[in-house]
């Protein structure tokens, strides 16, 4: 490559990071500004599912930029006022929001014991669109634990209810996660 070109390449490689730096911070400053207007419109009641899908907006943003461990406190303000024993929709939510966090810090164990909840909750509630999530959570993580094999039965399981959440919920094959698609 002669002289100029390879200063050209530079340059234009220079302002491509540069522009993609740039990005990455105004980002960071929208997520931020995002969690404090939600932590402003968290309010007191801390029994109310608006308190709760607050949390998990605040916990979710806080994943976004990377900021594991300021989303398991708000997590944990979650775990504090949701029934433990009690499925519901917002126990699988915080169970594979936490199964995501161990992910993320390398907790492979862990993430796969949270995801095994996850299902049980999701097998609580009789809803296939969950079920095929849990499973495919369960096959993610044996994967990383190069336990392929163990996996292909979970994701051959996650097909099977992604079939019938995609009729239910009108879904398309892209929108969903397994592997096997």
């Amino acid at each position: 490559m002669c002289k100029p070109a390879r200063t050209y390449f530079f340059s234009c490689l220079f302002f491509i990071t540069a522009a993609f730096v740039y990005c990455d911070k105004i980002f960071a400053q929208n997520i931020a500004a995002t969690i404090d207007s939600l932590k402003k419109n968290t309010g007191d009641a801390k029994e109310s599912e608006q308190y709760i899908k607050n949390c998990f907006a605040i916990a979710d943003n806080f994943m976004e930029i990377d900021q594991y461990d300021s989303s398991q406190t708000w997590l944990n303000k979650i775990a504090e006022v949701l029934p433990f024993k009690t499925p519901s929709v917002f126990s699988y939510f915080l169970s594979t929001r936490q199964a995501e966090v161990y992910y993320y810090n390398g907790l492979q164990r862990l993430g796969l014991q949270e995801s095994e909840r996850s299902l049980g909750i999701a097998q609580a509630l009789h809803d296939s669109l969950l079920l095929a999530d849990a499973y495919n959570f369960i096959g993610l993580f044996l994967i990383n634990l190069d336990s392929n094999a163990a996996a292909i039965p979970y994701f051959k399981r996650d097909r099977i209810y992604q079939a019938t959440s995609l009729s239910q919920y009108l879904l398309k094959p892209y929108q969903t996660a397994s592997p096997l698609w």
